[in-house]
């Protein structure tokens, strides 16, 4: 059953629960799993991403809203062009096997490394995460049109992911690269 759903932007009272909220939508998530294969190792990397991301947020470049409810999130960035995109590692590491410097296993890293190669040009709009506790009740949806229709027409935004084409292209996204590393596939997916 798809509900209403009322979405603001998340305050510092609610701050924990958005966090709890990405966790839990995350846990079992396919990049995530394949990043951290180790359940509580990925549990404890999402909480520290995620209370980095939202508690230590620059209000003036990055939006984290929430449901009225408070079963789903979303963390929004603007990507500037004068933003350095991820932290440059050695690639030598990733095709050498060896462990890499940012501690994820050389698979992930090489991921990574070829992810954040294929990033679209900048500026744009990037939808970092979004996900929900209740699946099928519309609640992502209403918080990706909560912002798209705050968008100025034809403002480039940017997403990646793993399963969730079919369900982007419903909001007018369209893949732009793909990108593979041991069988498995992210997609970087734009709206303009």
């Amino acid at each position: 059953m798809v509900t209403d759903h009322i979405i603001r932007s998340v305050t510092t009272s609610d701050e924990d629960t958005a966090i709890q909220v990405l966790v839990t939508a995350f846990r079992n998530e396919p990049i995530a799993s394949f990043i951290t294969p180790d359940e509580p190792a990925r549990e404890a990397r999402l909480l520290s991403r995620f209370q980095d991301m939202i508690k230590n947020r620059e209000t003036n470049n990055m939006i984290v809203d929430i449901t009225d409810t408070l079963n789903a999130a979303a963390i929004w960035e603007y990507k500037s062009v004068e933003e350095p995109k991820e932290p440059e590692v050695e690639v030598e590491h990733a095709a050498a096997k060896e462990e890499p410097p940012s501690g994820l296993s050389a698979a992930a890293e090489e991921m990574r490394i070829k992810l954040f190669a294929a990033e679209p040009p900048r500026p744009f709009f990037y939808l970092a995460y979004i996900g929900t506790t209740t699946k099928g009740q519309g609640a992502g949806s209403a918080l990706i049109r909560h912002q798209l229709n705050k968008l100025p027409k034809g403002e480039k935004t940017v997403l990646f992911t793993s399963d969730g084409v079919e369900f982007y292209e419903r909001f007018g996204f369209k893949v732009s690269t793909k990108v593979e590393v041991d069988g498995f596939s992210i997609y970087w997916m734009i709206r303009e």
